[in-house]
């Protein structure tokens, strides 16, 4: 395999080729003292927080070491992350609920022009989506979206002195410019610290803060509309109360958000050097920042991947253009009073919660099931939807459970996210795709509300028709995607064989590489391998390991795992070192997991604590001779 060139800059500006880093033959001391001279440089001056490429490659970690490193990871960027989206929802959310507070009416706004106000946010989040996508790559990117969120919660705080449509158009239209960039940029965050199987359910956990923005917002908006009051109006004290705790929170972002992993400050020298490694089997351009490459843009709009992405986007959003706007005015028409009518957009992000961690379980324990995951979400949405519009109108229950089940479809996002995270190598590219489904669900968000017409209020139907006609277009591009991964990578097989024919050095070459995933020959987007020939299915303990993986990561003392894979010969062993610890719950979940991924057809519970599993046209074998799955507490 030819070796590619990479060029690894310092502030010495000398370059270091890849082929002849991995080709040169050097002695232990040689290599100890280059290391300790790159160290040296590293370490000083202003670039004393990040780490250098040989710390990176020569660092030794144990696993104990790498899950520590992941839990400071979760326990900054996490929070950090859910609680700046949680605030992006809220600010972009309450103008529906600002509408319940004479919004409206002190604005003289008529006919569509309410309407409008919601389109327009998006017009600037377009806007913006394309250049953002520019200056994320050219610039450090904690840095650059403290500063959008900073900005933003002033341009929120400015609501509150439009005095009339043109005032609020020109509001929500900067609002969105502010807050083009957080949602891209958290993406692209969590590709750099965390590796693929890790995304889903990090992706998830900030989006969280989403949910937790559409649970609460209602309950926000009813109790700063009981603030006795009458030298301001109610709505107007929303938007600046919201905006200011907004711009204060971007301080806590400038002092924690790193630029990348080597510069994360919570961090030590040696856990930067393990953050960076652990994702470099990603292959999606770990390194690759500093630099916008228009060749691997031009690469993003011609991939077809891109494409279904970005056709799924805007047809699900042409629903949601509508409901995040219209949903409070839309329960109001099930014979709701106002106040009454925002208490109930709870049940609406009490779905998303439920949603978001069924979809984060399933995705994150059922290898490569995100696309299957997000058709059955939209496919809910699109039911819940047919029963707000067919419904009885005397039925306001039930239209209630279907508009609470309409907004599922939202908590694809992150999962979406997570595909470009996983799926699109080399930075510059991943960042281009990014951008271009945000462009889509920019312009369904625009298009959404225009069938909302104001004479149809409150009901809204032909909003709803163009909402189920959107959630059907969905599911159809989401099918076509998940076939053409299937298709793409049969292809590659096809070429240049399997990828686990690879050799080592051929491997670390891809993974260091800045190349994108149709450059690189390796690689193969995730999915469910089945028999075929001579290979075996996943084993069972790939399954386990997951969920065992997850609770020792955050029970590092109270676990441990004994693992050995041989040719035919398969076990693994978790045992807790406290009785409280039932490990043999995890490994049991793995085997119905791994029952219903359809590769394994039988296992036996041999003393409630033993599992073993049958392999599809293999000899069964007993636990206690190796080929067995079972877990035992001491």
């Amino acid at each position: 395999m030819e070796q590619q060139a990479v060029n690894l800059q310092g502030e010495n500006d000398r370059d270091v080729d890849l082929g002849q880093m991995l080709d040169v033959q050097s002695t232990p001391e040689e290599e100890r003292k280059v290391l300790q001279e790159q160290q040296a440089v590293n370490m000083q001056g202003e670039n004393d927080r990040d780490v250098d490429l040989g710390q990176m490659l020569d660092v030794q970690s144990t696993p104990e070491e790498e899950r520590k490193v992941l839990q400071k990871l979760d326990s900054v960027l996490l929070p950090l992350m859910a609680c700046a989206y949680f605030l992006q929802f809220l600010d972009k959310f309450i103008l529906g609920q600002a509408a319940l507070f004479d919004l409206r009416q002190d604005l003289n706004l008529h006919g569509s022009e309410f309407a409008w106000t919601s389109a327009v946010f998006y017009f600037g989040y377009l806007f913006w989506s394309w250049p953002s996508s520019y200056v994320i790559v050219r610039v450090p990117i904690g840095k650059y979206l403290t500063v959008s969120v900073f900005i933003w919660g002033g341009i929120l705080m400015c609501h509150a002195a439009c005095k009339n449509f043109a005032g609020l158009m020109v509001a929500r239209f900067f609002l969105g410019v502010g807050e083009a960039a957080i949602a891209p940029g958290f993406s692209l965050i969590t590709g750099l610290f965390y590796k693929r199987k890790e995304q889903p359910l990090r992706q998830s956990a900030w989006y969280f803060g989403n949910c937790i923005a559409a649970l609460l917002g209602g309950v926000i908006s009813y109790g700063i509309g009981h603030i006795n009051t009458t030298s301001i109006a109610h709505w107007k004290l929303i938007f600046l109360i919201l905006g200011a705790v907004t711009s204060a929170y971007a301080v806590v972002l400038f002092l924690f958000l790193p630029d990348s992993p080597a510069k994360a400050v919570f961090l030590t020298p040696k856990e930067r050097a393990i953050a960076v490694q652990r994702t470099l089997e990603n292959k999606t351009g770990v390194l690759d920042f500093g630099s916008f490459k228009w060749n691997q843009a031009l690469e993003a709009t011609l991939d077809p991947q891109t494409w279904f992405l970005v056709l799924y986007t805007f047809t699900s959003n042409l629903a949601n253009g509508g409901l995040t706007t219209f949903a409070p005015i839309i329960t109001t028409g099930f014979g709701f009073s106002n106040f009454k009518a925002l208490l109930l957009q709870m049940p609406l992000g009490g779905a998303e919660i439920v949603f978001i961690l069924l979809s984060a379980a399933i995705t994150t324990f059922i290898p490569s099931s995100r696309i299957l995951c997000m058709t059955f979400n939209i496919l809910i949405s699109m039911l819940g939807m047919l029963l707000v519009w067919k419904l009885d109108p005397e039925n306001a229950a039930g239209r209630e459970v279907g508009l609470t089940l309409s907004v599922v479809y939202a908590v694809n996002l992150p999962i979406s996210l997570s595909i470009i995270s996983s799926n699109v190598a080399g930075f510059s590219k991943k960042s281009v795709v990014t951008a271009s489904l945000f462009v889509a669900y920019c312009a369904g968000n625009i298009v959404g509300p225009q069938f909302f017409l104001a004479s149809e209020a409150p009901s809204y139907p032909t909003g709803l028709e163009e909402s189920i006609s959107g959630f059907a277009l969905g599911a159809v591009f989401l099918l076509c995607l998940f076939v053409y991964y299937n298709w793409e990578n049969r292809r590659r097989n096809r070429l240049y064989g399997r990828p686990e024919e690879m050799t080592s050095r051929e491997e670390l070459a891809d993974e260091l590489s800045n190349k994108t995933d149709r450059q690189i020959e390796s690689f193969r987007f995730p999915q469910r391998r089945r028999p075929r020939g001579g290979h075996l299915p996943p084993f069972p303990e790939e399954f386990a390991m997951q969920g065992l993986g997850f609770t020792a990561g955050y029970f590092p003392e109270g676990w441990f795992a004994n693992e050995n894979v041989e040719s035919e010969t398969h076990y693994l062993e978790a045992r807790s070192m406290h009785s409280q610890h039932r490990p043999e719950r995890v490994l049991w979940l793995g085997v119905q997991l791994a029952r219903l991924a359809g590769e394994w057809i039988e296992y036996s519970n041999v003393d409630g604590y033993t599992f073993s599993v049958r392999r599809k046209g293999m000899e069964y074998l007993e636990a206690e001779n190796g080929s067995g799955y079972c877990g035992s507490p001491s």
